[in-house]
Parts: C-alpha cells; sequence; structure tokens
C-alpha cells in the first residue's frame, strides 16, 4: 500500500524546530493564542501587505467569522462548490445564509467559473472559490465574473502556500482570504 502521507519523514527533516517550538509551548503553558500565534499573525499579515490576520482553531469558525463580518445572513445567497468539506456549506447555513452548489471542474476539482454565472442572483453576497487537493481555483475567471456585480469574494486556499504554488498578493486585496493546514487538503 501506498501510502497517502509519510509525517514521520516530514517530522524527522525539522525534528530540531520542531521540538523546540513544542518544548517552548509547553514550558510557556502557552497554547491557545498565545505569543506563537500572535508571531504567526503579524508575519502573516504583514507577508500578505494586510492589517488584519487572525488564528482560528479550525476552518469552519474561521468562515463563519469572515461571513459574519461581511455582513452575510439571512436572506443571503453565497455560491459554493459542489465538492469540498462539509464546513463550506455548513458556515454559509450557520450564518443564516443559503448555499447555492456550483459544479466543479472535473479536472482540477475546484468550482468551475463556467457554472458560477448562472447560480448569480439578486440575493447572491459571496463566492466561496475552495483550492483543494493541490488544484488551485481558476481565479482569474473567478474574480472577473464577481467584479461585474457587488458582492465579496472570499477565497479559501488550503495548504496551497506550503506547496509553493504563490498567491499574488494582488489577488487578494479587498477580499477575505482563509488559509487552512490540514494534510489531506493538498
Amino acid at each position: 500500500m501506498i501510502p497517502f502521507v509519510d509525517l514521520h519523514a516530514q517530522y524527522i527533516s525539522i525534528k530540531s524546530d520542531i521540538d523546540k517550538a513544542i518544548e517552548s509551548c509547553i514550558s510557556d503553558s502557552n497554547f491557545i493564542k498565545g505569543q506563537a500565534v500572535t508571531d504567526f499573525e503579524i508575519a502573516f499579515a504583514g507577508y500578505l501587505g494586510s492589517k488584519f490576520c487572525l488564528g482560528c482553531g479550525n476552518g469552519t469558525d474561521a468562515l463563519e467569522i469572515i461571513l459574519k463580518s461581511l455582513n452575510i445572513g439571512s436572506g443571503d445567497e453565497v455560491i459554493v462548490p459542489a465538492l469540498s468539506w462539509i464546513s463550506t456549506a455548513e458556515a454559509v447555513n450557520n450564518v443564516g445564509a443559503e448555499p447555492v452548489f456550483a459544479d466543479i471542474n472535473e479536472k482540477t476539482y475546484t468550482i468551475d467559473p463556467g457554472c458560477i454565472e448562472s447560480k448569480i442572483s439578486k440575493k447572491t453576497k459571496a463566492i466561496i472559490p475552495v483550492h483543494l487537493y493541490g488544484c488551485p481555483a481558476e481565479m482569474n475567471e473567478i474574480i472577473a465574473i464577481s467584479k461585474n456585480i457587488i458582492f465579496m469574494l472570499l477565497k479559501i486556499v488550503l495548504r496551497l502556500m506550503a506547496q509553493n504554488i504563490l498567491i499574488k498578493r494582488s489577488e487578494l486585496m479587498g477580499s477575505p482570504l482563509l488559509l487552512v493546514f490540514s494534510r489531506v487538503k493538498t
């Protein structure tokens, strides 16, 4: 059987750094919203050229916080990919909005820009493209579609930066970004 991912080999390659970071966190009893998280938030916001970065315990919470901050709720619709983790649609539902599913590109498994326009209505407030399985969504096309109407484009980047798929800072301007670190989303 071919292993999905060899986490042990990855750990061994950076063992001293990981062990030092864990030891520091434990010795400081600094587990939630501690200095390491603050340092990451500041560094990541700086990298993106953003004023804000908020570390969350999971992607579902982050999605809900972003949707609430955009005043998305009851009576609103949010276009989501038909293939994604349940949290994408669940977060939309949890804020009172309705998820509207757009089909995926059968080669990349990401939301198909050609299927988005027909889903847009007067109630549409956001599109949530999800970069998945190491395949980025077709952002140029999705951004072009989103510029034709007034609503926010929320982008979920699932570990693409760690895979050296570069995110253009200009692509991020004015749009919330959710970065999730999960080994199953590569």
